[in-house]
C-alpha cells in the first residue's frame, strides 16, 4: 500500500501517534510501579516485562486512535 494515499497516510498518523503515546504511558506507568515483583512472579526478566507492557499499550492505543480516525471520517 502506498503510503501517499489517504488511507496509508491516516495509518501512519494513528500507529505513530500512538506509538509515541505508548512510551509515554510506559514511562509513567513504570514510574509508579517497580517491574522486578511483576517479572519474578511470571518468570520473566524485567526487559520483557518493559517489551511487553510497551506492546499492550501500543496496541490499545493503536485501536483507540483507529476508532477515533474511523470515527470521524468524511
Amino acid at each position: 500500500m502506498e503510503l501517499s494515499t489517504r488511507r496509508g497516510r491516516r495509518l501512519t498518523a494513528a500507529l505513530w501517534s500512538s506509538f509515541l503515546m505508548a512510551g509515554v504511558l510506559e514511562a509513567l506507568v513504570f514510574a509508579a510501579a517497580d517491574p522486578l515483583p511483576l517479572a519474578a512472579r511470571a518468570g520473566l526478566t524485567a526487559t520483557a516485562v518493559y517489551s511487553l507492557a510497551f506492546l499492550c499499550f501500543w496496541a490499545v492505543t493503536a485501536i483507540a486512535a483507529g476508532l477515533a480516525l474511523l470515527l470521524a471520517a468524511d
